[in-house]
């Protein structure tokens, strides 16, 4: 079943803040690949918005984890590149299941 609770401000809050956007990777003046990963910029940069290093993939295409590049890079699978967060340590199956469930909701901006 799909969690109703997994919405973009829980994804903000837990992974993407304090994991993504918090280590000079994906915030304001980082933003690597072109990706910035901060609130309030986080929706417009993944949600139907192609990767930089697979194009054909959609950063988060809605409804489909296995084709979102960004749900791929969190678990290492079909990537290109290193798994994210760099170096670790990886998010934890409960907060990667959180992203899978925003995702399968239709990654709604909520």
């Amino acid at each position: 079943p799909i969690d109703p609770t997994a919405t973009l401000t829980r994804v903000q809050n837990e992974i993407f803040t304090p994991t993504c956007a918090a280590l000079g990777c994906h915030d304001r003046l980082a933003h690597q690949e072109d990706q910035q990963l901060t609130a309030g910029t986080a929706y417009a940069q993944t949600v139907n918005h192609p990767s930089v290093e697979i194009p054909n993939l959609l950063r988060v295409a809605p409804g489909d984890p296995a084709n979102s590049y960004l749900y791929r890079k969190i678990t290492g699978a079909g990537i290109t590149g290193d798994r994210m967060p760099q170096g670790g340590p990886f998010l934890t199956d409960e907060k990667i299941k959180l992203v899978r469930d925003w995702i399968r909701r239709g990654a709604p901006n909520d």
